[in-house]
């Protein structure tokens, strides 16, 4: 009697798993520098699909052409005609989703720059007008900034600190110790200005193929198929509902922001909260990225309440409230509790980023026990009674 064949395919097994995680383990040391580049285009394709598919139906809707030369069959002569660009929709939808979103995101920074910038230009040709003449503009910036500060250093119990004499008893060591944090800081803006452009390339090619992914991503999946939809489609329902939280919570705290300038009596109350919103929907900047420029301001003109008064709305109101408000604008039958504990831990562990991948983590766990409980009450309906 023959022994049966070894099964090769249970063999093979063991070593299946063992590659595969060596696979993702090398995946990760070599993706993990981009790991921003690649998650925000998936995000923001999902986002954004839809505007991507509108502005694509319009183009193919248009029947572009072209000028471009054809060969005659017949007499094998170069003729010029029109020809038409079948399906060119499809790309030109994505490009101007990626442009339009570079206008929105840039559009407002590059306001609010060119408007900080002008207000240090102004502030530092005041300082040079008005103070003596005592040498260099970093000098009279000192000297100003002595004068201005002086009621709130005697406050602290700084009386005696001349901070003009500092600088020039220590310019030179300033100068080599500022050098490598300037050094570093322009690192990593080259860093970021890369992984941006990446990102936006990889968001065109999210938008325009992202869709043909889903097929092979959902039989990936250890899980039946409706099951691996049920799961993708929790996660689009918590990207999108996640994605209206941030512009609501972004508009109370640019309300809150305008309201609190305007009582207090800083000057371009609307200004403020309109950029603190437009910044709160953006996670790696958010509302710090308007306030504190604001008390630099403050503090620089000799405004010191108003400059502590704002840093600690700021601080306390503005930086946090997000926290506390998105779990009860996201809709996607998840506790706020739970909610409010993956984002938490999300930003935490993640980084801005973790605003996006906290709840998505959530909504896959939940989704898992969904799939669990309803397969026990399957096996349970189909065991034969006792």
């Amino acid at each position: 009697m023959k022994s049966p064949a070894p099964d090769q395919s249970s063999a093979f097994r063991p070593w299946f798993w063992v590659i595969l995680l060596a696979l993702l383990v090398l995946a990760g040391f070599v993706y993990g520098p981009f790991i921003q580049a690649i998650l925000w285009p998936a995000i923001l394709g999902v986002l954004l699909y839809p505007t991507s598919q509108r502005i694509a139906a319009y183009f193919n809707r248009k029947q572009i052409s072209i000028i471009a030369p054809s060969r005659d069959p017949n007499d094998k002569a170069i003729k010029w005609g029109r020809r038409p660009l079948e399906g060119i929709g499809n790309t030109l939808g994505p490009l101007f989703t990626v442009l339009g979103l570079i206008f929105v995101v840039l559009g407002p920074l590059s306001t609010a720059g060119i408007i900080a910038v002008a207000e240090a230009r102004q502030l530092v040709a005041e300082i040079n007008a008005e103070a003596e003449p005592r040498g260099t503009t970093l000098e009279n910036l000192a000297h100003e900034a002595q004068k201005r500060l002086q009621p709130t250093l005697n406050t602290l119990g700084f009386k005696d600190l001349d901070l003009a004499a500092v600088i020039q008893e220590n310019g030179t060591r300033l100068a080599q110790n500022s050098a490598r944090p300037v050094a570093e800081f322009l690192g990593k803006l080259v860093f970021v200005i890369v992984i941006t452009l990446m990102s936006l390339v990889a968001l065109f090619y999210a938008l325009r193929d992202g869709h043909k992914l889903r097929g092979p991503a959902v039989d990936l999946l250890p899980v039946r198929r409706e099951e691996g939809n049920l799961i993708l489609d929790r996660l689009v329902t918590t990207i999108k509902e996640v994605a209206k939280a941030i512009v609501a919570v972004a508009f109370i705290q640019g309300l809150l922001a305008g309201l609190f300038a305007g009582i207090i009596g800083i000057k371009g109350a609307v200004l403020i909260g309109l950029l603190t919103f437009v910044m709160a929907c953006i996670p790696l900047l958010g509302p710090p990225s308007v306030y504190i420029p604001v008390v630099i301001t403050l503090v620089l003109q000799g405004d010191t309440g108003r400059a502590i008064a704002m840093l600690i709305f700021g601080m306390a109101i503005l930086s946090n409230i997000d926290n506390l408000l998105r779990p009860f604008f996201i809709q996607a039958s998840m506790p706020p509790v739970g909610l409010f504990f993956a984002l938490i831990t999300g930003v935490l562990f993640f980084g801005p980023i973790g605003v996006m991948l906290g709840p998505m983590f959530l909504s896959v766990l939940l989704s898992v026990a969904e799939i669990m409980r309803n397969r026990r009450a399957e096996l349970e309906d189909a065991a034969p009674a006792a």
